[in-house]
């Protein structure tokens, strides 16, 4: 249910790779090969499938612009078709790919990280750093200095 999550909210800022479509068609068969890449994939891990999260949006976002651009999306029913249809079957190989693996939080946490529109923003980066020293130390703190009998004795009252 994780990856569900991730693969809707993850940004498309993976690379900004550029494709030369020549028409619709040209466009709706560059997905229809990405997904054949991904029916073709047996197993996963988890940085594999974060590059493939980016490449998958970063595939759909650049064909959606194409198809947006003219209003083929609107006008041509038969392509609007074929790219929902396929992305759909895009959608289901990714969700049976995360299932390929035993995963946790940290691979969770890991894949965001990978998908963030923000990985290469030094700013934030430094940000982070001066942050980790702070969260680190709550970490080290106990959340309370009461017993498990003080504890009970006050949620009872």
């Amino acid at each position: 249910m994780a990856f569900a999550f991730l693969l809707a909210a993850s940004s498309t800022s993976c690379s900004n790779n550029k494709y030369g479509f020549s028409s619709p068609e040209d466009a709706i068969g560059t997905y229809r090969e990405q997904l054949n890449i991904l029916r073709n994939a047996k197993t996963s891990n988890t940085k594999d499938f974060g590059m493939l999260i980016c490449k998958w949006k970063e595939t759909k976002d650049t064909i959606i612009n194409y198809l947006r651009k003219d209003s083929v999306l609107i006008k041509d029913e038969r392509v609007a078709q074929s790219f929902y249809g396929i992305h759909d079957s895009i959608r289901n190989e990714m969700l049976r790919l995360s299932e390929t693996w035993r995963y946790d939080y940290s691979d969770v946490l890991t894949l965001k990280e990978q998908t963030s529109p923000f990985k290469e923003d030094k700013e934030i980066q430094e940000a982070v750093k001066e942050a980790e020293p702070f969260f680190e130390s709550l970490s080290n703190t106990p959340i309370s200095q009461s017993d498990k009998n003080s504890i009970f004795i006050y949620f009872y009252f």
